[in-house]
C-alpha cells in the first residue's frame, strides 16, 4: 500500500512537472519571438503615422462641422496638423507610407515566421522562398480585407531564410498589415534588441 501511494505521488509529481515544462516552453518561445522581432519600432512608426493622419483628418472634419464651437482654447486644424506632422493637402496614409520607405521596411528570418505561424496554429509561411507583407488597399470607408499570406516559390533565398517587407500602402491603423505574394527586397536576420 505504501509503495502504491508513493507511486501515485510520483506520477502526480511527474504530471505537474510536465505541465510546468509545457508552460515554460511556451513562455520561452514567446520570449524568443519578442527578442527577435527587433523591427517592432518600425511597426510603431508606421501605425503612429496612420493614427496621426486619421486624427488630423477627423479633427478638421469635426472643426468644419462646428463640433468645437464655443471652445475658446481648442487649437485650429492647421495647428493640429502641425502637431501631428501632417500636411493639409495630404490626409492620405499611402502618401506618408511612401515617404517613410526604409523606416518601415521589415525583414524577418523564416524561422521567426514559422514561430508566428505555430503560435497562431496556422499553416507555416516560412518556406525557403521569400514572402512579402503588403497591406491591401482599403476602400474609402477603410473596411479591412481578409489577410492572405503566400510565399513566393520563384525566389530562392537560401537555407532557412525568408523575408517580409511591410510595403507602403493604405491600411486601417487598428488592423495588422495584410499579406500577399511578392519578391523580397532583402534578406537578413534581425539583430536581437529585445523589441516588443
Amino acid at each position: 500500500v505504501e509503495a502504491s501511494r508513493k507511486h501515485c505521488a510520483d506520477l502526480a509529481g511527474i504530471n505537474s512537472l510536465l505541465v510546468d515544462l509545457s508552460q515554460w516552453q511556451a513562455e520561452l518561445r514567446l520570449a524568443s519571438l519578442k527578442d527577435r522581432l527587433t523591427d517592432a519600432e518600425k511597426l510603431k512608426i508606421r501605425y503612429q503615422k496612420q493614427v496621426d493622419v486619421l486624427s488630423a483628418e477627423c479633427y478638421r472634419s469635426s472643426w468644419e462641422n462646428k463640433e468645437f464651437e464655443n471652445h475658446a482654447e481648442v487649437v485650429t486644424p492647421d495647428q493640429f496638423d502641425d502637431q501631428k506632422g501632417v500636411e493639409r493637402d495630404h490626409y492620405s496614409i499611402k502618401h506618408y507610407m511612401q515617404q517613410l520607405e526604409d523606416e518601415i521596411k521589415i525583414i524577418y528570418p523564416s524561422d521567426v515566421l514559422e514561430m508566428l505561424a505555430a503560435e497562431k496554429d496556422g499553416p507555416s509561411t516560412s518556406a525557403p522562398g521569400a514572402a512579402e507583407l503588403i497591406p491591401a488597399s482599403s476602400p474609402p470607408d477603410r473596411t479591412p480585407e481578409a489577410p492572405v499570406i503566400q510565399p513566393n516559390p520563384g525566389v530562392s533565398v537560401g537555407e532557412g531564410f525568408g523575408a517580409v517587407i511591410v510595403s507602403s500602402d493604405e491600411s486601417n491603423p487598428t488592423t495588422p498589415p495584410f499579406s500577399e505574394a511578392g519578391p523580397s527586397a532583402g534578406i537578413g536576420r534581425a539583430s536581437s534588441d529585445g523589441g516588443n
